[in-house]
C-alpha cells in the first residue's frame, strides 16, 4: 500500500523543514508552490519532494488542490492532505493498515483533529465529512468549492473512521491569508451569485472587518437563496441585525432581525443576549426621548 502526502504552499518558508520531517514516512510527498518570494521554492526544490510551482490566477483553492492531485503517481493507493503547519501522529500508517484490512472496500477515513491557534489549545474533535477529513483513495475524489473548498466523490463512497489516527494542526493567523480568502469569497459570489455555500463565507468574513454594508448585501443574498430553518440563516439575520444597529442605531429593524435569528433558531444565545440587550436600549432611548 503506498501513501502520498500532498500539498500546496506560498511563503511558507518556516515551515518547510518541518513538514519534511513530519512526512518522513510517506511513500510520495507532492507539493505545488504558488508564487511564493521567500526561500520555500529554495527549500523544497532541495528535498525528494515531487514538486512544482503553478500560478493561478485568480486564485481558487479546489482548483489548486486538483492541480496537487493531477501530480500524484499513479501507482499511489491513498492520499493525506497535511498542510504545512499539520502533521499526523507516527503511527498513522500502522493504524490505517488496521483500518483497511477490516473495511477493504473503504474510500475515506475520518480521523481525530486536534487544533491549536496562534500557540494555544483549543481543544480536539473527530474530524466532520465534509471540510476536515482529507484521508481518502487515490482517483476516487474531487475537491469542489474555491473556498473552504471540500471532497466530492466521483462514485459511490465508503467511509470508516478511526480515532487513533490523530493529526495536529498548528495554526497561526496569517493576516495576507485571512485576506487572500476574503476576496476568494467574494469573487465566488460575484462568478455564482446562487452558491449559498460562498455567500456565506463572504458574509462571515464581512462579518468579521465589521464591513457594515457587505455584511448587509451578503445577509440578504444568503437569506434569499436559503430556506427557512437551514443551515445558518439564524446566524445571517443575527449578523444583520448587529449591522444595522451600528449603521442606524436600535430600531425597528434590528428587533426584526433579532427576533428571526431566534425564530430560526432558539439555542442561538448571542442572538437572544442581543435582543435583550437592543430591548433595554430602545426602552432608555425612548425614556430620553
Amino acid at each position: 500500500m503506498k501513501y502520498a502526502a500532498c500539498t500546496m504552499c506560498k511563503n511558507e518558508e518556516h515551515n518547510v523543514k518541518k513538514w519534511l520531517k513530519r512526512t518522513k514516512e510517506f511513500d510520495y510527498r507532492v507539493v505545488v508552490d504558488t508564487g511564493s518570494t521567500d526561500k520555500t521554492v529554495k527549500l523544497f526544490s532541495k528535498s525528494d519532494v515531487i514538486f512544482d510551482i503553478h500560478i493561478f490566477n485568480p486564485f481558487k483553492f479546489d482548483e489548486c488542490r486538483n492541480y496537487v492531485m493531477s501530480k500524484v503517481p499513479d501507482d499511489t493507493d491513498w492520499l493525506f492532505w497535511p498542510d504545512l503547519d499539520e502533521e499526523y501522529e507516527k503511527g498513522w500508517r500502522k493504524e490505517m493498515e488496521k483500518t483497511l484490512k477490516k473495511t477493504p472496500d473503504a474510500t475515506r477515513v475520518l480521523h481525530t483533529s486536534i487544533h491549536y491557534r496562534n500557540g494555544v489549545y483549543e481543544g480536539g474533535s473527530e474530524s466532520g465529512t465534509s471540510v476536515d477529513s482529507k484521508i481518502h483513495k487515490h482517483k476516487y475524489y474531487k475537491w469542489i468549492k474555491p473556498i473552504h473548498e471540500h471532497l466530492e466523490p466521483l462514485e459511490e463512497e465508503i467511509v470508516v473512521s478511526n480515532e487513533n489516527i490523530i493529526r495536529q494542526h498548528y495554526h497561526f493567523d496569517r493576516p495576507e491569508v485571512n485576506e487572500l480568502c476574503f476576496e476568494i469569497a467574494r469573487l465566488a459570489v460575484e462568478e455564482n451569485p446562487e452558491d449559498d455555500w460562498n455567500i456565506w463565507f463572504a458574509l462571515q468574513d464581512a462579518f468579521k472587518r465589521q464591513l457594515i454594508d457587505d455584511v448587509l448585501k451578503y445577509g440578504a443574498m444568503y437569506l434569499n437563496t436559503t430556506k427557512p430553518y437551514t443551515d445558518y440563516r439564524s446566524l445571517a439575520h443575527m449578523y444583520i441585525g448587529q449591522a444595522l444597529a451600528q449603521k442606524e442605531g436600535i430600531s425597528k429593524n434590528v428587533m426584526i432581525s433579532m427576533l428571526r435569528a431566534v425564530a430560526e433558531n432558539p439555542d442561538n444565545t448571542q442572538a437572544w443576549a442581543f435582543y435583550n440587550y437592543a430591548s433595554r436600549q430602545g426602552e432608555i432611548n425612548a425614556r430620553e426621548k
